[in-house]
């Protein structure tokens, strides 16, 4: 009978009608709904676990926190709303308590405004477990050719971890497996719930570069989970700057009262070095940079780990010459090293 009035009033709307404007007139007019997009809306959500082992009883408080279009986060785990694969091996309570039900695997998602977490897995077992995992790795990249890694490492069993080996790779051949050995590596026990922290200092030299983190490498622990051990990021590197010296130096005295110096300079550092000057005293107390030796010559590039041999030939005026070869005695270079590029002797002279 609707269908009929609607029908009825179709002639009001005048001219012949194609099927599409018949089905707008009886739907109604359409419109587009603006976007609206918040910038201070969600964008991520996250379960601060990556995966839960459990036995049977057993509680877990998670933690979810949101992260906003202005890059703000916080903790939303008392707004969000749990969604279970097999609600019989766990159950979540809406303050995000997690209790282990009865023995299996499954995965819990939180949602909130429409935005899913990723899926934590959870392990539930009749026998305590620990489950070792990376929970926070980070790469700094110091400048001078190495990396400090940072790591954490947390058991998110019910059981403690008794020792167990961490292992730091960079750049492997092959994906580090069991049994394998890093470039560093340390010891360690871990309690149920409990985290540790990891500090590692490794020369990697400069580029682009593989950081693994194996955990119990020679597979120790007897695990809830054994496929989440391994934690992989990269990170580029800088060169170390240059760094001049001079690595050896000796001198004699000819019988026209000359002395001669035989000076080998060095870029021990990890990039080259542009133009500098390598300057002689033939006889000072001490010597500064800006100061103007007897003799200069000037080195107009020298590579990474390059040597370069130089003579000097300076009159003798003293018994007791206290000579000095001074490396970038104008301080043009930049180095990661700028208190090694002295070199003092005192030459005897024999009238």
């Amino acid at each position: 009978m609707l269908w009929r009035l609607n029908l009825l009033a179709l002639p009001l709307l005048g001219g012949c009608l194609t099927m599409a404007e018949i089905d707008r007139a009886i739907d109604g007019p359409t419109t587009t709904e603006p976007d609206d997009t918040n910038p201070n809306g969600i964008i991520l959500l996250d379960i601060k676990d990556k995966t839960v082992a459990l036995t049977v009883g057993d509680k877990v408080d998670l933690k979810v926190e949101a992260t906003y279009g202005d890059d703000s986060s916080t903790d939303v785990t008392g707004e969000v709303t749990w969604s279970i694969d097999d609600g019989e091996v766990v159950s979540v309570s809406q303050k995000g308590v997690l209790k282990g039900k009865n023995e299996g695997e499954t995965d819990v998602v939180a949602t909130l405004d429409g935005i899913e977490s990723s899926p934590l897995t959870v392990a539930v077992t009749n026998v305590p477990l620990a489950e070792l995992y990376v929970s926070y790795i980070n790469i700094q990249d110091n400048g001078d050719g190495s990396a400090s890694v940072d790591f954490i490492v947390t058991n998110g069993g019910s059981k403690k971890a008794q020792s167990f080996w961490v292992d730091l790779f960079v750049d492997p051949a092959s994906t580090p497996s069991i049994g394998d050995m890093g470039i560093d590596y340390a010891d360690a026990v871990l309690g149920a719930g409990d985290s540790a922290s990891f500090h590692f200092d490794v020369a990697t030299g400069s580029g682009t570069h593989q950081f693994y983190v194996l955990v119990d490498s020679t597979d120790d622990v007897e695990e809830a989970n054994e496929d989440n051990n391994l934690e992989h990021t990269s990170a580029s590197v800088a060169a170390a700057p240059p760094d001049l010296t001079v690595t050896s130096f000796s001198a004699y005295c000819d019988y026209n009262y000359d002395i001669h110096y035989d000076v080998t300079v060095e870029n021990l550092g990890g990039a080259t070095s542009e133009s500098f000057k390598v300057a002689m005293f033939l006889d000072e107390y001490l010597v500064d940079v800006g100061d103007v030796g007897d003799e200069t010559q000037t080195i107009y590039d020298l590579g990474a780990g390059e040597v370069i041999y130089l003579y000097f030939v300076l009159p003798a005026y003293c018994y007791y010459c206290d000579s000095w070869a001074f490396v970038d005695i104008e301080d043009d270079i930049d180095e990661s090293n700028e208190f090694n590029n002295s070199y003092d002797s005192t030459v005897y002279v024999s009238w």
